[in-house]
């Protein structure tokens, strides 16, 4: 796996689902319980030195949860977006879960 450090991972991640072709328009408030404009504010904005607060952190989750879900239809979006694969961003979010204590 290449080295990206995981805030930048988790940053990309995202900045796609809050820019990108992830999530349509009309599913994503109801998806993420966040209008778009707030997801991108806590994609710009991310990392933080302190701990996550309950919104960055669930739409941190769901915007992994999306992109792995959505990683096999959007090959070809998904290396515009992130520098990580399917594989090494489910790897690294499992270690982050598992360091975090984070379900």
């Amino acid at each position: 796996m290449r080295h990206c450090p995981d805030a930048q991972v988790f940053k990309e991640a995202l900045i796609a689902v809050a820019h990108g072709p992830f999530v349509p328009e009309h599913r994503f408030r109801r998806l993420f319980g966040i209008e778009r404009s707030v997801a991108a504010v806590i994609a710009e904005s991310f990392p933080t030195n302190t701990p996550l607060e309950q919104d960055a952190a669930l739409t941190l989750r769901h915007a992994v949860m999306q992109l792995l879900s959505q990683a096999h239809a959007l090959e070809t979006e998904w290396q515009h977006w992130l520098s990580v694969t399917p594989a090494e961003l489910r790897t690294i979010w499992s270690r982050w879960r598992t360091v975090n204590d984070f379900a």
